[in-house]
């Protein structure tokens, strides 16, 4: 109604530039425990949160039912704050982490027929609360002496009908008015930047590749990640004893031989058996066949068949400091980030 939106237009320009403490909803638990009046004890998970002593909570019943409190100190199970609620809350209740936020300096509103008016707030966090950094569950060792480093195993996810790969050169161009007088080659090799993308449906799988997140600090990590790009198919039986494994031409001993990149490959049986071996050694046999060697053997015998992939591994960083998760709703939300290949 014309009268709400003149109260937040009013209420904006009165106290734009004050500190607000802003609910991370995305974070919501429900209470796992009954807090009355006067309680100092907030019974919930504070294991997938971000809580810390001296911050600011929400304790949610309705939007005409809450409160905000002082944590004082934090436990797996339970959160004791300063003072006594004013309300009582159960495991209808949600406790909501805050951060202390600066509103945008401008914000947009939008007015419609029939009085109707939007507007939305992006706010600017003023703290960043420490998070501990987490491990992937799967880890690989390429045996070249870097020890073993955290593997994405999820196939990335097309938000599109297309997904953009590039391969880069590095070379550098001396170039005056009259055109290109030198080019400085600094390798004579590509590396390959690829997206990456998921789609989470549960709460704790967010928080831990957050934590993740954290570990990799940007484009400082390393980690390894699968193509599954169906490129590699093997020829004939592979038996228990062979080291080794002839596969269609593709060129990968090309790669191996004249790039660092091209080094480890990822089988995935279909009855859940997933092996990952460094290459040895990369050969053509004709222009139909390669042989791959891999100098241990596999323990099983196998056709194509019996595989769900074979992916080869890249060992990559991440293209960008920044990560947005993309709430699409409570249990929905979606991230995405760039790659590219390092030594």
């Amino acid at each position: 109604t014309p009268a709400e939106r003149g109260k937040v237009l009013n209420k904006l320009q009165a106290s734009m530039g004050l500190d607000y403490a802003v609910p991370i909803w995305q974070q919501a638990r429900h209470l796992t425990g009954l807090t009355a009046p006067l309680g100092t004890t907030i019974w919930v998970d504070t294991t997938k949160s971000e809580y810390v002593p001296g911050d600011t909570l929400l304790l949610y019943n309705s939007d005409s039912e809450s409160e905000a409190a002082i944590i004082d100190t934090v436990e797996v199970d339970h959160i004791v704050v300063t003072f006594g609620v004013a309300l009582n809350y159960d495991e209808r209740s949600y406790c909501v982490p805050m951060l202390i936020c600066k509103m945008p300096r401008s914000v947009q509103m939008g007015l419609y027929r029939k009085n109707a008016t939007d507007m939305s707030l992006n706010f600017q966090a003023l703290e960043s609360n420490s998070i501990t950094p987490g491990d992937l569950p799967d880890q690989y060792d390429d045996l070249k002496g870097g020890g073993p480093l955290d593997l994405i195993v999820d196939a990335t996810e097309m938000p599109s009908n297309t997904v953009s790969w590039a391969v880069d050169g590095k070379w550098e161009n001396v170039d005056f008015s009259t055109g290109i007088w030198r080019t400085d080659l600094a390798v004579n090799f590509g590396r390959t930047s690829r997206p990456f993308s998921k789609t989470f449906q549960n709460l704790d799988e967010v928080w831990e590749w957050k934590q993740w997140l954290y570990k990799m600090s940007g484009q400082v990590g390393v980690f390894w990640m699968p193509d599954y790009a169906d490129e590699i198919q093997v020829i004939g039986t592979v038996n228990n004893t062979q080291t080794f494994i002839l596969i269609t031409n593709i060129d990968l001993a090309a790669a191996w031989l004249n790039t660092p990149y091209t080094g480890d490959i990822e089988f995935r049986f279909k009855d859940g058996d997933i092996q990952r071996k460094p290459i040895v050694s990369a050969s053509v046999i004709s222009s139909e066949q390669e042989r791959v060697e891999f100098g241990t053997d596999f323990g099983r015998s196998f056709t194509m068949d019996d595989l769900s992939a074979i992916n080869l591994l890249h060992k990559v960083r991440m293209g960008t400091d920044r990560f947005e998760f993309k709430w699409e709703r409570q249990n929905l939300v979606t991230l995405s980030f760039g790659t590219m290949e390092v030594i």
